[in-house]
């Protein structure tokens, strides 16, 4: 009896164990659930660094989350917020549309010991300025070094006309000179002429900005329809100086088919020779809808003058598209 007694009690006692253990096994909490969904944007191209992107969706039933940047397409590119998952820009001059068009990462998300990856895509496109257009009149003997008489587009780029001459980047001046241009300075530098005393490059008129002709509107005898060089917003492809634009546009007006461009200064003819230095009319370009380059800040625009004083009158106007 006494061994019966003992048995049943180890036997009881091993139930207990099992039971207990078993208890505590269930009692342990289930590990988070962490969900996450991968990002796509499209941005401009060459935003400033610190540029928002969007927050990276996550979430979890419990707990809390950490964001941890992996790795990138492009090294140095993003920023990541370790608690939001707030993505950001950290250096602008990463996002350039011809040398990385499309920029991807890889984001960690972290709970505890359960983990999950977050798949960025950043597409670039090229910065056009498609906004409501701007009308800038320059009048007749205003003073072309007063705010009022420019047209500030950006920081690197004012467009202003003296008292006689094309128009002209007033800002590019400034920044390579500390002072204004000079009208042999504007004369050189449109003709390809020597007589400046400074040193800079001739490049067929307006610093930092390349023209060209868009198929859409302003063309007036069937000559047009055969002309192979207008130009597409966004795509840098036949944009030339204004020396270039101001020579093409009577050509092929007085009816002779322009077929190429070899420098700043020169067209060539269907059929002729290369004519270096060509004349220009710029009331010519009057009523043509043209696109503007901004080169060093790779910004597309379109611009038509309305008017353009001559003989004497050195007014200018046009509208322009402006920024979204």
């Amino acid at each position: 009896m006494n061994i019966f007694s003992w048995r049943y009690v180890a036997f009881l006692s091993f139930l207990s164990f099992v039971f207990v253990a078993t208890s505590c096994k269930d009692d342990e909490p289930a590990p988070p659930v962490v969900t996450v969904a991968d990002f796509e944007v499209t941005i401009d191209e060459t935003p400033e660094s610190n540029t928002p992107l969007g927050t990276l969706q996550a979430s979890t039933d419990k707990g809390t989350l950490a964001f941890t940047l992996q790795s990138e397409s492009v090294s140095g590119a993003f920023a990541v917020n370790a608690t939001t998952g707030a993505l950001s820009v950290l250096d602008g001059s990463k996002f350039d549309f011809e040398t990385n068009p499309v920029l991807t990462a890889v984001v960690l998300v972290k709970n505890g010991g359960v983990e999950s990856n977050i798949d960025v895509k950043v597409n670039l496109q090229k910065i056009i300025w498609t906004g409501a257009n701007l009308t800038f009149t320059k009048a007749h003997g205003s003073d072309w070094k007063l705010a009022a008489n420019q047209d500030k587009i950006t920081a690197k780029v004012i467009l202003t006309r003296q008292s006689k001459g094309p128009i002209y980047n007033y800002q590019w001046w400034q920044t390579a000179f500390s002072s204004d241009a000079t009208f042999t300075d504007l004369n050189d530098d449109f003709w390809n002429s020597t007589s400046s005393e400074r040193e800079f490059t001739r490049e067929g008129g307006t610093k930092g900005i390349r023209w060209a002709i868009l198929d859409d509107t302003g063309m007036t005898n069937e000559m047009w329809d055969n002309f192979k060089l207008y130009g597409t917003l966004g795509d840098p492809t036949h944009f030339y100086s204004l020396h270039n634009i101001a020579s093409i546009i009577p050509t092929v007006e007085g009816g002779t088919n322009v077929v190429g461009i070899p420098d700043n200064f020169g067209i060539q003819y269907e059929g002729g020779d290369i004519n270096e230095n060509s004349g220009t009319e710029m009331p010519s370009l009057v009523g043509k809808k043209l696109g503007v380059w901004l080169v060093e800040e790779d910004i597309y625009f379109t611009l038509t003058f309305t008017s353009w004083g001559a003989d004497g009158d050195n007014s200018i106007s046009y509208t322009r598209s402006t920024k979204d």
